[in-house]
C-alpha cells in the first residue's frame, strides 16, 4: 500500500508496508495516479499508462519513469506487500 502527497512542494510516495519514503518528480507522481493501486508488472509501462500522459510527457520519459518505479518494486520498497 502506498500513499501519495505533496509537502511544501515536494512530491512525497510513502510505502506503508516496507517504510520507504521516497521524493518524487511529477512524471512519477502522474504514472502513480493512473495506475491506482496496480503493482507494476513488467518494466514496460501499460499501454493505459502511456495513452493518459502522452500528451504531458515524451515517451521516453514516461518509459524511464515507469522503470524506475518497477525497479522499486522489485527491490521491495515500494508496492510492498503487508507481511502480517
Amino acid at each position: 500500500m502506498i500513499h501519495k502527497f505533496k509537502l511544501a512542494d515536494e512530491n512525497i510516495v510513502l510505502d506503508v508496508y516496507s517504510g520507504a519514503v521516497h521524493t518524487v518528480d511529477d512524471l512519477v507522481m502522474d504514472i502513480l495516479e493512473v495506475m491506482g493501486h496496480d503493482k507494476p508488472q513488467s518494466p514496460i509501462p501499460p499501454k493505459a499508462v502511456i495513452d493518459a500522459l502522452k500528451l504531458k510527457y515524451s515517451p521516453e520519459d514516461i518509459y524511464a519513469a515507469y522503470t524506475d518505479i518497477y525497479d522499486l518494486y522489485q527491490e521491495g520498497l515500494l508496492f510492498t506487500d503487508d507481511l502480517y
